[in-house]
């Protein structure tokens, strides 16, 4: 069930309720706080109708996940509604591997949903490849030939971020990472998104 709720009762002032909207997904278990700039989550949403969207997933390597399944698949739902979707994987680390489950549970249910796995590397020797192939429906590789091997996984959620049309991130913290990094570029680069974790520390 989705809540609107002020934006007040999360401490911040009056003022910005005009430009500001929370919403708060009510699932079995824990709230996962919302919240969209300018346009509005719902405006956002309704302008992508029937065109094919592009979502993609950010979070920590090692982390416990306070969501399930079932209420991970409500979100993506009331963001995707009945367009096409393609979404954008990395494979790396504990968060990636619950968004990816969820993602091929999603695309059981609504067939027109489309995995990709987007690979930092391409060499013979890098072990994702191969399994990919099974589990996708499309390997993409970014222009990242010319990459330090280090800069390659923070170049290629860069790619990722650029050609998504919403994000759903699930950071908890901000002591460095790549998954904060790359919230912090989505932010710099206006991008729709939503943190479903409830625990960013200040």
């Amino acid at each position: 069930m989705l809540l609107d709720v002020y934006l007040t009762s999360a401490g911040i002032s009056t003022h910005s309720v005009a430009t500001e909207k929370r919403k708060i997904y009510e699932a079995k278990s824990t709230y996962i706080v919302a919240l969209c700039i300018s346009n509005g989550y719902n405006s956002y949403i309704n302008m992508c109708e029937g065109e094919r969207l592009i979502v993609s997933f950010f979070g920590h390597s090692k982390t416990i996940i306070d969501i399930n399944q079932e209420d991970f698949l409500s979100i993506l739902e009331n963001i995707v509604k009945d367009a096409p979707v393609e979404f954008l994987l990395g494979m790396y680390g504990d968060f990636d591997f619950f968004a990816y489950a969820c993602a091929k549970e999603y695309k059981k249910r609504h067939p027109n949903a489309k995995l990709v796995f987007v690979t930092p590397y391409i060499h013979e020797n890098y072990c994702l490849l191969e399994d990919a192939k099974e589990r996708f429906d499309e390997i993409v590789y970014p222009e990242l030939e010319k990459v330090p091997k280090r800069y390659a996984i923070i170049r290629r959620n860069e790619y990722m971020i650029n050609e998504s049309d919403f994000i759903i991130f699930y950071v908890t913290h901000h002591h460095g990472g790549g998954a904060y990094m790359a919230l912090e570029y989505a932010k710099r680069k206006n991008k729709p998104y939503i943190n479903i974790s409830n625990k960013l520390e200040n």
